[in-house]
């Protein structure tokens, strides 16, 4: 059996990704998402979270799980197994170890201090008859939309069509950047230099403001402050370094 990059997979699928196509029930609970825990008869919700790095914990049972544990332990599958089936059921391509190009010169941290990588995923939306064969409907959301229109016989605000419409969060910042950077490097190191730029613009002044209220004002919130934007500073000026011997001109950038 071929070899799965898990990471990769795991960039392009989330939880939420994973617990609709298991039948998972879900939550909104305050800035999480809440479920109903695999892992023991939950009969609530407000045990299990998903959290920010896309894991499972349960603070009654004390599991923790990312996509391939839960997926496991549903299907019954080996690790192989469920990230051969797990790519197969989202389409995904080019997750294989043996098909991997160069991969991203920058780290996430990098990413994150110029701004290229945040943690939201813009929704993908689609009327239901788009997506009519139910493999492609994976992953999805469905819901009843009514559009709304003027009526000129009673004047009145009336239901004119209602449809059903798919969606679910788009794929993560981190995939698109890779894929920008795998075909089109040229552009890839053009965009980091120029937002490299501008954050160190933006940090250098918040370094400066800081600066000034600690000749006033000594406390550790204040040096937290510096720390971190020290740390920024650092992560930007490395990533700028990465780019220095990748100058593209910008007419060239599609053949580089």
């Amino acid at each position: 059996m071929k070899e799965y990059d898990l990471e990769r997979i795991k960039e392009c699928v989330s939880m939420e990704d994973i617990c609709d196509i298991l039948g998972i029930e879900k939550r909104r609970i305050g800035g999480l998402t809440s479920v109903l825990c695999p892992f023991h008869d939950d009969q609530r919700f407000g045990n299990a979270f998903i959290m920010k790095d896309s894991r499972i914990k349960c603070f009654a049972c004390g599991h923790t799980a990312d996509i391939f544990d839960l997926y496991m332990f549903q299907t019954g599958l080996t690790l192989l197994e469920s990230a051969k089936e797990i790519s197969e059921r989202f389409g995904l391509a080019d997750v294989t170890l043996q098909k991997r190009s160069s991969g991203m010169p920058l780290s996430r941290e990098e990413l994150t201090a110029i701004g290229l990588l945040t943690g939201d995923r813009k929704p993908e939306r689609y009327p239901e008859s788009v997506l009519e064969a139910p493999e492609k409907r994976l992953g999805y959301t469905v819901n009843k939309e009514t559009t709304l229109g003027y009526s000129k016989r009673t004047r009145e605000v009336v239901a004119v069509v209602d449809d059903y419409v798919l969606s679910k969060k788009g794929q993560p910042m981190y995939k698109h950047l890779t894929d920008l950077y795998e075909s089109d490097k040229g552009t890839f190191y053009w965009m980091v230099r120029n937002k490299c730029r501008e954050y160190y613009k933006k940090y250098i002044a918040a370094k400066k403001t800081i600066s000034v209220l600690q000749e006033e004002i000594q406390n550790d919130f204040l040096d937290y402050q510096m720390s971190v934007v020290n740390k920024k500073l650092a992560l930007i000026e490395s990533a700028y370094k990465k780019t220095e011997q990748k100058k593209y001109h910008r007419s060239q950038r599609k053949t580089a």
